[in-house]
């Protein structure tokens, strides 16, 4: 795991002096080595967290050939089997490394080498002799690839900081990126929260010639239902053989290796497979807790830690060591992202980091075995539309407007009044409305005129434009809205959020965190199980719990769906207050004219007083104000 970067000016040589800057502000990712090769206009760094091969690998790596250049982000999984089909066509290697694998397989294979791979990934290859620039990203991004580009400059790097870190690269809001953030709590691919900063979409490869950058997909998640009819038994052992490949394949390092486990299914089962294929003593997990009862899993994260009887190591964090964190959440993510479990993710990676370098996590689970309450909420809603609407608006949401305002995690009061907040608006959208932040209508009560009319995303149409385009392209049965649901938050929520989250937490420990239910062959599988057997009944994650049958312990197979969570809620009437009273004062709202600063004090004073719970928006506007602090101070 690593940080890459690179330059190429179209007007002018250049030096390695800022490319260094850039791989220096991001030297988390890769403590271990550095590197720059400079060539006329073009230069490629790279930070090195070493994981296979430790003696050799550096990098930018120089093929044989000495025609092209290559710096590379992340891992190839299945490297050996590829270097024995290079072998087979006369391919000589001088190292053990993935990264030498990768560089030939390109030379021999071009852009067809990305079939090959199973990974994750983000990488740049120099063709020296034809002057143009290659770069590609893992299928479903668990690796970030960031660029700036204009006439005069193509910037690349791992991370926002490290495009910063070079004086041509423009620093400029985007408004309608902020309207996406307030909408998802997150900013959706391919753009970012500055204007000129594209994301390179996942699944994709780019070539430059010129100054123009072509951007091709080479993978896309496939959604339409297997033509060959499988039985449930069936279906059930090829998850079975497909999950122990794909754990089998993240157990390869020449460094200590655990799992994060938190106690809910998707870990449990990642270390129920582990112990089918090492000894589980020398299996080290790792959990942390919390004070809140309502938000500690420690419970279960034991009882699967002695199920299996593994090397289990847990502590527990303070509200004050979590708090510590808040103000540093900018520069851990770049831009801003209102997703609290970034928290003890970040946490939990430092703690992890303090035994090993390279750890596997479930992220995925949820979005692939369909794992979420809201897709149950979805299959509610026809049902819902069918009450008379005076008695719904009469009755049953006045009734859920006066229930009392609860700060536990995921609450029945919070799921109630969500799920009502978004039932008119057109599927997908509803699915965003009740996850995110605010709706068109609510941004334009909250941001000033001024800043309001400098966005083009004002209508529902063009602010939720991301998760109707992706629910329309892979929707598999247009009579079901929940089979478009399903795709289009794997290209959004899982790939600008979860995935986001997972690597700026753990990379900012220098950790190198894997996923083993995003293994695309798993993927490319369980996306084509028709939904009546992925989601039988509204049963949620049925596959993968009768996967893990009778090896997982029952109880957490039958447990609810516990979130990853901190008490935002709690914390902004009570430990954030000061820092509240900072960010979210009139003066410095007014200052910076996108909030009014009545309306964020109405929302703040609801809160604080219990009428309301405003923890969605309070806290991304708050995280939106610590993050402008660092970038755009007043």
């Amino acid at each position: 795991m690593c940080g890459i970067a690179g330059v190429i000016h179209f007007r002018q040589a250049v030096g390695g002096e800022h490319v260094q800057a850039m791989c220096d502000a991001q030297k988390h990712r890769g403590p271990d080595d550095s590197g720059i090769w400079v060539e006329d206009n073009v230069a490629l760094g790279h930070r090195r967290l070493a994981i296979i091969d430790l003696s050799s690998g550096h990098q930018p790596m120089v093929d044989d050939s000495g025609n092209f250049v290559i710096v590379f982000n992340g891992e190839i999984y299945n490297f050996l089997e590829i270097a024995e089909d290079l072998k087979k066509l006369g391919v000589q290697f001088s190292t053990r490394s993935d990264t030498e694998v990768l560089l030939k397989a390109f030379r021999q294979w071009g852009p067809g080498c990305l079939e090959k791979m199973n990974g994750m990934f983000a990488f740049a290859i120099w063709d020296r002799q034809k002057k143009e620039m290659f770069v590609a990203r893992d299928r479903l991004g668990k690796k970030p690839f960031h660029y700036f580009l204009d006439d005069q400059v193509f910037v690349f790097a791992s991370e926002i900081k490290g495009l910063l870190a070079h004086p041509l690269v423009a620093k400029e809001l985007c408004p309608n990126a902020l309207s996406k953030y307030l909408a998802y709590d997150y900013v959706p691919g391919p753009r970012s929260i500055f204007r000129q900063i594209r994301k390179l979409n996942p699944g994709c490869f780019a070539q430059l010639k010129g100054r123009k950058l072509n951007e091709r997909p080479y993978w896309q998640p496939n959604f339409t239902p297997m033509a060959d009819k499988m039985d449930e038994k069936e279906i059930i052992s090829e998850i079975q053989n497909k999950l122990r490949r794909s754990v089998e394949r993240r157990l390869v390092s020449d460094v200590p290796l655990g799992v994060f486990l938190s106690g809910g299914l998707d870990s449990s089962a990642i270390v129920a497979y582990m112990a089918q294929l090492r000894d589980p003593k020398s299996i080290k997990t790792f959990s942390i807790g919390f004070d809140e009862k309502t938000f500690d899993e420690r419970e279960y994260s034991n009882l699967v830690a002695q199920h299996f009887g593994t090397d289990h190591h847990q502590e527990i964090f303070s509200e004050d060591k979590a708090l510590e964190l808040v103000p540093n959440l900018p520069s851990i993510l770049d831009e801003p992202m209102a997703d609290p479990s970034i928290l003890p993710t970040f946490l939990l990676s430092q703690f992890t980091k303090s035994h090993v370098t390279v750890a596997l996590g479930g992220d995925g689970g949820d979005e692939v075995f369909v794992g979420y309450e809201n897709y149950r909420a979805m299959r509610l809603i026809p049902w819902y539309l069918k009450i008379p609407r005076l008695i719904r608006r009469m009755a049953i949401e006045q009734m859920a407007h006066l229930l009392p305002t609860s700060e536990n995690n995921i609450s029945l009061d919070y799921k109630i009044k969500r799920f009502l907040k978004g039932i008119d608006f057109p599927a997908p959208v509803n699915n965003y409305v009740w996850l995110g932040g605010l709706t068109p209508a609510e941004q334009k009560n909250i941001l000033t005129n001024d800043f309001y009319e400098t966005m083009e995303t004002r209508s529902i149409e063009t602010v939720y434009d991301e998760a109707i385009a992706a629910a329309q392209d892979y929707q598999a049965d247009q009579n079901n809205t929940l089979s478009g649901l399903l795709p289009a938050d794997m290209r959004l929520y899982l790939q600008d959020d979860i995935l986001v989250k997972a690597d700026r937490a753990s990379m900012a420990s220098s950790l190198e965190l894997r996923a083993p239910l995003l293994d695309f062959e798993l993927v490319d599988f369980v996306t084509r199980i028709p939904l009546r057997q992925k989601f039988p009944g509204s049963r949620l994650k049925y596959l993968l719990k009768k996967s893990v049958e009778g090896v997982v312990p029952q109880v957490i197979i039958d447990r609810p769906k516990k979130g990853f969570g901190i008490p935002v809620s709690r914390w902004l009437k009570q430990g954030l207050k000061p820092v509240v009273d900072v960010y979210l004062e009139a003066g410095r709202l007014k200052r910076q004219n996108i909030f009014k600063p009545e309306m964020v004090q109405k929302v703040l004073r609801e809160h604080q007083e219990g009428h309301k719970d405003h923890r969605k928006v309070l806290w991304a506007i708050l995280v939106y104000q610590l993050w402008c602090e660092k970038y755009f101070p007043n």
